[in-house]
């Protein structure tokens, strides 16, 4: 909503439709991919530290009641990493397709006008 007057502008110029689209989804791409490389990032740079294992002394007897014990070692196995991220990206940019359609519809001088 915030970019309306812009989508309308660029229409106007001469734009087509698919080419509003996939700035938008080009936009949600480049987003999504540095959200995703900080993210993968933050969560090597905590489980790193982590690896000697985290101790839960205090909660051994229910840990055992479930199966596990009370020493737990985080790890991050890259394959699945790579499969979040991709679901991620994916997930994002069909969440970004409506947006990115709704932009194309506009009609330029209505799109301008409300600003």
């Amino acid at each position: 909503f915030e970019r309306t007057a812009e989508f309308g502008l660029v229409q106007a110029l001469g734009w087509r439709p698919s080419q509003v689209v996939w700035v938008v989804m080009l936009e949600a791409m480049m987003l999504l991919i540095i959200g995703i490389s900080a993210g993968s990032l933050l969560a090597w740079a905590i489980a790193l530290p982590m690896q000697g294992g985290i101790e839960f002394d205090l909660f051994a007897e229910g840990l055992k009641a479930f199966g596990s014990r009370p020493v737990l070692y985080p790890t991050l196995i890259l394959k699945d990493v790579i499969i979040i991220d991709a679901l991620v990206l994916l997930c994002g940019l069909l969440a970004s397709l409506s947006p990115a359609l709704s932009a194309c519809r506009l009609k330029p001088t209505d799109a301008i006008r409300s600003a």
